[in-house]
């Protein structure tokens, strides 16, 4: 059996041999054949060939559709997801700007499409260290999500989370730990107890408490997390690997050494096996753990 993606292109290449006999090459109904495709090749990492068909499609928009029509704004996002996917940020940024400002003036401020540019503007602003613009982004979005989808929305779970990881990298400690609260509040509501993004958040929040040196809060927390990761994702996935760092960590600043060199061990085993030996990562797990065993033979 053909992949399906080959499937779908071979299906999409007869419509758009249909549509430009009934419609012609340069009509928005076989613009949005070209997008279709493009997004086949997007599905697949061909993010040349997703670039070409997109471009093909925003072309004939911009020349048959009016400037502030919002399928030239969706247009652009799609171009603007390629390139963030392709770590192109500065363009996807272009792109996504260009995007917000004729959904703005098309569907208004307060529409979902101008939420998610806004949450994606935020996304990459906060990959490049922008966090203060990051931040703005985020809390519009937020804003949105919130009048539009509800307090519980799964969305609004997410824009906290984010919301709480760039006020930590600004250093507002407390503003982080309440949006991760909110973010963990809403993801036990939509997602269940023992859901991966709940533990991620677990994480987070025992991070976070480590770095304001409450221990004892931080443990909990982690070791939740510890317990959600080891069913979803297994022992020796990367984010159980930081798990377990981090309450190596936590333990070592309680006093609990044998416990801290436990836990050196077992991130020291994920480690390897998510990252390999030669990891900056696995390098310093190991470190943790000699320090560990050296820390232990001299009590």
């Amino acid at each position: 059996a053909l992949p399906i993606y080959i499937m779908a292109q071979k299906h999409l290449q007869r419509a758009l041999d249909i549509r430009n006999e009934s419609f012609g090459p340069e009509h928005p109904l076989t613009a949005e054949i070209f997008s279709d495709i493009g997004q086949t090749y997007a599905c697949q990492k061909d993010f040349d060939k997703a670039i070409e068909y997109q471009m093909k499609a925003l072309s004939i928009f911009e020349k048959t559709l009016k400037p502030n029509h919002d399928n030239i704004a969706a247009s652009l996002v799609l171009i603007a997801n390629i390139y963030n996917a392709q770590g192109q940020k500065e363009a996807a940024l272009e792109y996504y700007y260009r995007a917000h400002d004729i959904f703005e003036k098309s569907l208004g401020t307060e529409q979902l499409s101008v939420a998610v540019v806004d949450f994606n503007i935020g996304n990459v602003l906060g990959n490049i260290g922008q966090y203060d613009k990051a931040l703005d982004y985020y809390i519009k979005a937020l804003d949105i999500y919130v009048k539009s989808l509800g307090h519980e929305h799964h969305q609004v779970g997410v824009t906290n989370f984010n919301i709480g990881y760039v006020l930590f990298n600004i250093g507002q400690q407390d503003k982080a730990l309440e949006h991760y609260l909110k973010a963990l509040d809403i993801y036990k509501k939509t997602l269940g107890a023992d859901d991966i993004e709940v533990a991620r958040t677990q994480v987070g929040i025992g991070y976070l408490y480590y770095q304001k040196h409450q221990y004892n809060k931080a443990e909990p927390y982690l070791l939740r997390a510890k317990d959600v990761l080891e069913k979803t994702v297994g022992t020796t996935h990367a984010i159980t690997a930081e798990s377990y760092h981090q309450l190596s960590a936590c333990y070592y600043q309680l006093k609990n050494y044998s416990a801290a060199l436990d836990y050196a061990n077992k991130a020291l085993k994920a480690a390897t096996a998510s990252f390999g030996p030669n990891h900056k990562f696995t390098k310093q797990v190991k470190s943790n753990v000699e320090s560990l065993k050296a820390h232990l033979k001299r009590k």
